[in-house]
């Protein structure tokens, strides 16, 4: 800054990256709803979603890699290559769109759109004059093609929270790898359902045992609670005796369940947000896998088949669940939430999801076919001997 009048002097300047009030996607509200800017400052990734802004911006101070302004599927970034940067802005304006504007939408496209802004700050050092080098950055937000950059812009990728995205990565880059070898995302994602059914079927065969063996013993169980309502001491060894004697791990079921809950939100991140699936047909009436469906129209109102046939699925599955008749209400129920739940959820996840019912439909079956297991229940006076033998003792 030599020859430059004191009072002129700034100590830094910004970069900005800013969204144009544009939809890319044919339904404007997956736009619009996942309109953000991002930084990454030293090793923390912000994401401000466009709606939190409108009341202020946020700026998160610290040497700052990168800003930029998202969308589901695609990016605008500035990158510092080599220059001193102090911190990232985030902010979004509501604006009117124009006549000339709107003439560029689709017809349904909304009269307001959310403008989102990301900027880079860039100190000015004293009195040096630094050659700063940047990146500007607008494309897809596609992870094999960002990482080949190595300016760390694939960290912008939503991949799910930061404990499942190291699950979410394998699991595209095998789906990746599985459509260069069948070029059909469609079949790519019955491919990697099948997969990961495999790889969990020692874990769902343990779960689907023990819920079995679960149910065969209600009977008993119920017996020894009736029969030891007043003794809940009594009532509490006689039922872990029972589940001991036919080594039953009452939370055999459960916890097999469990270690699957990173993978299955890696998949839902990985389905829901790879623009690989953007566009990509499976078959007949699915034309494009990260979209909802769509048969025919009723009065307006889309009939999407995916959704219904995930729903018999979803019902096949839960009649060969083992589980309590009186329960089997409340299963059908949450069948039917289901079924509203993915009802305009993009085809690939419907697809996934309907795939995963039928292969797990068929391990149920596979696994109670050779279910032959002798209860092995506690002798008639066993349970009442002990509450004779504690009331002489009193």
């Amino acid at each position: 800054m030599h020859g430059v009048p004191s009072a002129w002097r700034v100590s830094d300047y910004s970069l900005t990256t800013r969204s144009w009030p544009a939809f890319s996607e044919a339904d404007p509200m997956v736009d619009t709803r996942s309109l953000r800017t991002t930084g990454l400052v030293g090793s923390d990734l912000h994401r401000a979603p466009a709606a939190s802004l409108h009341h202020g911006s946020k700026r998160f101070e610290g040497n700052a890699a990168f800003a930029a302004v998202e969308t589901r599927y695609f990016m605008g970034a500035v990158v510092a290559i080599r220059a001193e940067t102090r911190a990232t802005v985030a902010a979004a304006e509501a604006r009117t769109l124009t006549a000339e504007e709107r003439a560029l939408l689709p017809a349904n496209a909304p009269p307001v759109a959310d403008v989102a802004v990301g900027s880079l700050v860039v100190a000015i050092p004293g009195e040096t004059s630094p050659i700063n080098r940047f990146l500007v950055y607008f494309g897809p937000n596609q992870y094999s093609a960002l990482e080949r950059l190595h300016v760390q812009l694939e960290r912008a990728v939503d991949l799910g929270w930061i404990w499942i995205r190291p699950f979410s990565i394998v699991l595209l880059r095998l789906m990746v790898w599985l459509n260069a070898l069948l070029p059909n995302y469609g079949v790519t994602i019955v491919l990697l359902a099948t997969i990961v059914r495999l790889l969990l079927h020692p874990l769902n065969m343990m779960s689907i045992k023990s819920m079995r063996a679960m149910q065969r013993l209600q009977p008993e169980m119920e017996r020894i609670k009736e029969k030891l309502k007043h003794d809940a001491q009594a009532m509490n060894n006689a039922v872990m005796a029972l589940y001991r004697d036919n080594k039953v791990n009452p939370a055999g079921g459960c916890l097999p369940m469990v270690i699957q809950m990173p993978l299955f939100f890696a998949l839902y991140s990985v389905l829901w947000n790879a623009i690989e699936l953007r566009q990509a047909p499976f078959v007949a009436w699915i034309h494009d896998l990260s979209a909802p469906d769509k048969l025919f129209t009723v009065f307006g109102f889309p009939i999407r088949l995916l959704p219904l046939l995930m729903a018999g699925s979803g019902f096949l599955t839960q009649r060969m669940t083992p589980t309590d008749p009186r329960q089997a209400s409340s299963m059908y129920m949450m069948n039917a939430v289901m079924v509203v739940f993915f009802y305009n959820l993009p085809s690939g996840l419907v697809l996934y999801w309907t795939v995963m019912n039928l292969l797990t439909a068929l391990q149920q079956w596979l696994a109670l076919r050779d279910d032959h297991v002798v209860l092995v229940t506690a002798p008639p006076d066993r349970a009442s001997a002990k509450v004779a033998r504690r009331a002489a003792s009193k």
